[in-house]
């Protein structure tokens, strides 16, 4: 009886986590031995359509419609938006179409934020699989318990209860590669001697069969958000939301983490996802590859909308191996 007193609490901690479900094996991923411990779509029928049958085809749309030079490199990671595909999907769409030119690709790392709930460290869900309208993604099980012994790392189940940044990312990548493993990670608070630590070990994954994702927007202003832009004399606000944007660019391509983040505490840049963004840096300096930077797309949901009120700023970046 204790041990199916045990038994019993330990499913229910995995039921709980973030609202993780547990499954019997299906046809889904048909390959995975064990039960499926999956993490449910969240954001399905307000952020983006639920039926796949609608969202296939406007994302593949967003495919078609991006546009890319010939690559001169290999795809080492992407900074890309999270919004609703609304508003971000264009831009999502040309960072995604570039993965999915990538030869070789057996696993993503995406970092994410917390946008409800404040945490320490690294944050990942006890989950093997995380649902999207076209199927299960399997997580790098092996490499996520590997990662969860060392100290920067737990599990924040309310960290991911509500979460959007990994969400929206994972749902266009399962679109273009649907048969690779996932390491989603939320990037809580770290300091520089944590984030240097975390950097070093995420490091050692970097090469041709990994890519990474640092989930992000860019500035948000206006009355929604309690933060407006400095213009200059004469200057448009569109023309000083964009500068205050690319403002964030030598800091990325220098792979400056602490740099962004002082440049944060300097400007208040509203850059939501300026943590995953400053660990992504760090880790690709600590890996000593070479990158070199090309922004993919840029607008705004101002753009978007023709709203100006209140503003949120999209960005694709891609960094990639030089040749």
């Amino acid at each position: 009886m204790k041990r199916l007193c045990l038994l019993s609490a330990l499913l229910m901690v995995l039921l709980a986590g973030g609202g993780c479900k547990k499954k019997k094996s299906s046809d889904d991923d048909p390959g995975f031995k064990g039960p499926k411990v999956v993490r449910p779509l969240k954001m399905a029928g307000t952020w983006y359509a639920a039926d796949k049958a609608t969202l296939g085809p406007e994302l593949d749309r967003y495919l078609v419609l991006a546009s890319l030079p010939k690559p001169s490199g290999r795809l080492v990671a992407l900074i890309s938006p999270h919004a609703g595909y609304r508003y971000s999907g264009a831009t999502a769409g040309f960072g995604f179409k570039l993965l999915g030119m990538q030869r070789g690709v057996k696993r993503v790392v995406v970092l994410g934020v917390s946008h409800h709930h404040r945490h320490r460290g690294v944050s990942m869900l006890r989950a093997t699989h995380y649902a999207t309208p076209f199927g299960l993604l399997r997580v790098d099980t092996r490499l996520a318990e590997r990662l969860r012994a060392l100290p920067d790392f737990s599990e924040v189940a309310a960290a991911h209860a509500r979460e959007h940044s990994l969400e929206m990312q994972l749902v266009f990548l399962k679109r273009v590669r649907p048969s690779v493993k996932i390491l989603p990670l939320l990037v809580g608070q770290l300091d520089a001697a944590g984030r240097g630590r975390v950097a070093r070990e995420l490091a050692k994954l970097v090469g041709p069969e990994t890519v990474f994702v640092a989930s992000s927007d860019f500035t948000h202003r206006g009355q929604g958000f309690r933060f407006e832009v400095d213009r200059g004399p004469g200057e448009s606000l569109e023309a000083a939301v964009k500068r205050l944007d690319f403002s964030t660019l030598p800091y990325i391509r220098e792979l400056d983490g602490d740099g962004l983040l002082a440049h944060y505490r300097k400007t208040g840049i509203t850059m939501c996802g300026r943590a995953p963004t400053a660990l992504l840096l760090e880790t690709l300096q600590a890996a000593g590859i070479p990158v070199q930077t090309q922004v993919l797309h840029y607008t705004t949901s101002g753009h978007v909308l023709g709203d100006w009120r209140s503003t949120v700023s999209y960005l694709s970046v891609a960094l990639m191996t030089k040749q």
